[in-house]
């Protein structure tokens, strides 16, 4: 009689050990970390020696959840022996789209777009010269300091 997919998976993962706490981990991983950090890492596995390796989206976010690692081990439910993070294949969220962080309006100083302009002047061509205008308007109005370009 065959068996179901659900039920030989089960079977299997318990044969090796990790069903029980890899499984746990993972349900109430964006519970746990966040919704933030949920959409850049996921558990990856249970090593035999209880460590957990969490898949991170860019080395960047792999090394600052290192940073982390005590601090999410402590919240995670069961806890692992160690957490340890490395660049991987993350998950895409199922059934709900991916949001990015708002951005927030960005205002052009007159001051700024005068000089843009004047840097686009010699551009001969309407649309590259309007694109140029735009991003460095923008970059000079958020310009911190003094320097000039």
């Amino acid at each position: 009689m065959p068996e179901s997919l659900a039920r030989s998976l089960k079977s299997e993962l318990a044969r090796l050990g990790s069903e029980g706490a890899a499984l746990e981990v993972t349900r109430g991983w964006e519970a746990t970390v966040g919704p933030e950090i949920a959409r850049n890492a996921w558990p990856a596995r249970m090593k035999r020696d209880g460590t957990l390796v969490v898949h991170a989206r860019t080395s960047v976010w792999a090394f600052e959840l290192t940073q982390m690692a005590e601090e999410i081990r402590a919240r995670l439910d069961p806890q692992p022996d160690a957490i340890r993070f490395v660049v991987g294949r993350v998950p895409e969220p199922v059934g709900r789209p991916l949001t990015a962080a708002p951005r927030a309006d960005r205002k052009t100083d007159p001051a700024a777009l005068d000089q843009a302009t004047a840097l686009a002047a010699d551009v001969s061509s309407d649309e590259v010269r309007e694109a140029l205008q735009k991003a460095a308007s923008l970059g000079l109005s958020r310009r911190g300091s003094d320097r000039p370009l």
